[in-house]
């Protein structure tokens, strides 16, 4: 037998000093608690806010519509039948033209038309329990903007005008379309002005944008405690009346 292997052969094994066995029980200790066996430490979720979930939903992901992929309204509302892809000819491909206003020749790179889980899960959310905010959510959380809610209005006044004011070709009024205040001798002296951006426009604007900040606000309360794979809400990420 070989001198070198007689040696290793003979030799006796070293117990495991203390930092050893430190570092096998962790190794054995992670193993156990991995659902596969492999090590590591666990997955960290996104902190996000609710409306840039939203922006990411919509405007990343797509999810309202690839949600419908491959599907025409009678499949579509049928029971049990679930989008998982669509056919390169046919109708989907027609109406995917409209929307894109292209035709994609492809690639060597395939890309796979499921929804990440948490995009799916938010607008199934949106479609059930926000039906009458849902398009306007939608639209909004694409643009990644928020509705008017008069920032630009300025407290100013404006002519008194004899219904439509009309205007030349360079856009100023013409003279003489709005109401004016005469003196006793029927000269006139001043013209009667209004306030340009009335109240009741302005409050219709700012109930608008009340109702989308509920719409967030909904979404934050229903994956605050769970309910997403990958992320973690944070907070709404809007201002609930941003004009105070």
């Amino acid at each position: 037998m070989n001198s070198r292997l007689q040696i290793t052969a003979g030799r006796k094994l070293a117990p495991l000093g203390a930092k050893d066995a430190a570092s096998s029980s962790i190794r054995s200790a992670e193993a156990a608690g991995s659902p596969s066996g492999a090590t590591g430490p666990a997955r960290k979720l996104r902190q996000i806010t609710a409306r840039a979930l939203l922006e990411w939903t919509y405007r990343d992901q797509c999810a309202d519509r690839l949600a419908d992929a491959g599907l025409i309204g009678p499949e579509r509302d049928a029971a049990g039948l679930e989008p998982r892809g669509s056919s390169a000819d046919g109708v989907a491909a027609l109406m995917r033209r409209d929307v894109l206003g292209v035709r994609i020749d492809g690639g060597p790179v395939g890309v796979s038309p499921r929804l990440h889980p948490d995009a799916e899960a938010v607008h199934d959310f949106v479609i059930a329990a926000l039906p009458g905010l849902s398009p306007w959510m939608i639209r909004h959380a694409r643009a990644g903007s928020c509705p008017d809610w008069g920032q630009a209005m300025r407290p100013r006044m404006e002519p008194d005008w004899k219904g439509e004011p009309r205007h030349d070709g360079f856009g100023r009024p013409v003279r003489g379309s709005y109401r004016m205040i005469y003196d006793a001798n029927r000269n006139p002296i001043a013209c009667a002005v209004q306030p340009a951006d009335h109240v009741i426009y302005r409050d219709a604007l700012r109930q608008d944008y009340r109702r989308w900040y509920d719409g967030v606000a909904a979404v934050f309360a229903a994956f605050r405690h769970g309910g997403l794979e990958a992320h973690r809400l944070s907070g709404i990420g809007a201002d609930p009346m941003p004009w105070e």
